[in-house]
């Protein structure tokens, strides 16, 4: 089985050995970046040497690591993305991470960024014509870099990545990595976010 954690000083060393004991092999992340000042500035309620001992503390349990990442964060240059991209693709290669999502960042109904968008920067918020629903609003400003851009990143970066299917063989085993063509994701993510910019 898998399962989605926050990043913090709970996932420590026995829970992730307890869960491999009861046959978790994949964990999902929300790191969302490496950059110990965008995490601060972004009250993402994490740091850097947390996020190192949570990786750290799955590979030593025998657990996969997928991490999910964003691109166009508050106050987010383009230099930090690509950091960002940078650091991932050292951890994969160091196997503390199996495989990534990079996606850019929206504004869901309810999220600190959609209830509080002048305190992280985010002004000028368009809400796409003909929904009368609260929904998830793509097009917007930052501190930052701007939308366009964070949006190519994600598509470059997921036409780049080498993703991974992860297919669970059973409770005893770590999955096998089946490498598949991404593609059709990227076009998918690129036409989806090319709809919700108009």
């Amino acid at each position: 089985w898998t399962t989605s954690l926050r990043l913090d000083k709970s996932v420590t060393m026995e829970r992730c050995i307890n869960f491999r004991k009861a046959g978790c092999t994949n964990l999902f992340l929300g790191i969302e970046t490496f950059d110990p000042g965008l995490l601060r500035r972004v009250e993402k309620g994490t740091n850097i040497e947390t996020i190192k001992k949570v990786l750290s503390n799955a590979f030593w349990a025998n657990i996969y690591v997928f991490a999910y990442m964003m691109i166009g964060l508050p106050f987010q240059t383009e230099d930090e993305a690509r950091a960002d991209y940078r650091k991932l693709q050292e951890l994969i290669g160091s196997g503390l991470i199996l495989g990534y999502n990079f996606a850019p960042l929206m504004l869901v109904p309810g999220s600190k960024y959609y209830l509080h968008p002048e305190q992280y920067g985010i002004s000028d918020i368009r809400i796409p014509a003909g929904q009368d629903l609260e929904g998830t609003i793509a097009d917007f400003r930052t501190e930052g870099m701007d939308r366009k851009k964070a949006i190519k990143l994600a598509i470059e970066f997921t036409k780049r990545k080498e993703g991974f299917n992860l297919t669970q063989v059973n409770i005893n085993e770590k999955p096998i990595p089946v490498r598949h063509s991404l593609h059709d994701e990227a076009v998918n993510l690129e036409e989806e976010m090319v709809h919700l910019m108009i």
